[in-house]
């Protein structure tokens, strides 16, 4: 048992890894939702191995060197979503104003094609 979960903590953190790497890398743009669908999914799967850890396994080193590693992803992820969530609310902002100058600029022609 402890070699199945420790390749599937391994499994788990190598996704993680990626998905941290995209993440960190759309910081500056926007992640996709597809990156957080991912992540999402990844962390379901490493709470419910987690979860079925027994005792006696949680004290395998290799086991808790993952643990570690999962949980530096975690504290990982605990940095770049805020900053993701900044970019994409200037982003919001941004699209916010270029909706109120379309906006602004659309009642300007109605009202200039009615004294044509």
């Amino acid at each position: 048992m402890s070699g199945i979960a420790i390749k599937t903590l391994e499994a788990i953190n190598n996704e993680l890894q990626q998905a941290l790497d995209e993440l960190w890398r759309d910081a500056t743009v926007a992640a996709s939702p597809r990156t957080f669908a991912s992540v999402l999914t990844v962390l379901q799967r490493g709470s419910e191995v987690r979860r079925a850890l027994s005792t006696e396994l949680a004290g395998n080193p290799d086991i808790v060197a993952q643990l570690k590693l999962y949980r530096r992803h975690l504290e990982e992820l605990g940095e770049v979503l805020p900053r993701i969530q900044g970019r994409l609310l200037a982003e919001r902002a941004r699209l916010e104003g270029e909706q109120s100058h379309l906006a602004a600029a659309s009642a300007w022609v109605q009202a200039n094609q009615k004294t044509l």
